[in-house]
């Protein structure tokens, strides 16, 4: 089953989850506390992860096992997000710790991807402003609207860029904004899709999304 399939399963899940995270204390323990509540949740851990690699919350060149067990062996050594002020600070911490790699090899796999997870909901909500259930319910709107998954990038940056929560995609295709911002929404779509193919005329892509509209009905 492909991760966009696989995603649709569990996204109900995924948000309530998320919405937790959003109000805990911001230590990686915590946070790992609440999302494993969830175990369908932990058998797509891997695909999120390797999607939010995808969009650069975690480096093209970095495996998110090793984040993942920075992170927790960090943690155990004293390294958490209430001793840095900036995200960047941490980030730097944990990117610069020295793995042990007896301790490696004892850590389960599943517990290298919780941490990579709580790593990258931190990021994405303190340093690209992203609330992870904005995420998920992204994740989510890809499953229905296939066509949307291929230029999965250039919508993060372009609805970065303007302010604009992720979760409004949906609201969008099921026509469920109030029309000044379902103007904003539709704009930064056509730019996302227009970064990936700049052939594609704005007139193809609003006719593309009245057909993805109507699918969606």
């Amino acid at each position: 089953m492909g991760f966009f399939a696989f995603v649709g399963i569990v996204a109900a899940a995924v948000v309530s989850i998320a919405t937790k995270v959003a109000a805990a204390v911001k230590t990686l323990g915590t946070v790992f506390k609440i999302l494993v509540t969830d175990p369908k949740f932990w058998e797509t851990a891997r695909e999120i992860v390797n999607l939010l690699k995808e969009l650069g919350i975690i480096e093209t060149n970095e495996k998110p096992e090793e984040i993942g067990d920075r992170c927790k062996q960090a943690e155990e050594a004293g390294i958490d997000r209430t001793k840095f002020d900036k995200f960047e600070e941490y980030e730097k911490a944990i990117r610069d710790f020295k793995l042990d790699p007896e301790k490696s090899k004892n850590i389960p796999i599943e517990e290298k991807l919780k941490y990579a997870l709580g790593f990258c909901s931190m990021k994405l909500e303190e340093q690209h402003k992203i609330a992870f259930e904005d995420f998920a319910k992204l994740s989510k709107c890809f499953t229905k609207f296939d066509d949307l998954k291929v230029f999965s990038k250039e919508i993060f940056d372009t609805f970065r860029e303007k302010d604009l929560s992720l979760s409004n995609i949906d609201n969008f295709f099921n026509k469920n904004l109030k029309m000044s911002e379902d103007i904003k929404v539709e704009n930064a779509l056509v730019e996302a899709w227009q970064k990936k193919e700049p052939e594609k005329s704005r007139d193809e892509i609003l006719d593309k999304f009245q057909e993805m509209k109507k699918a969606g009905e």
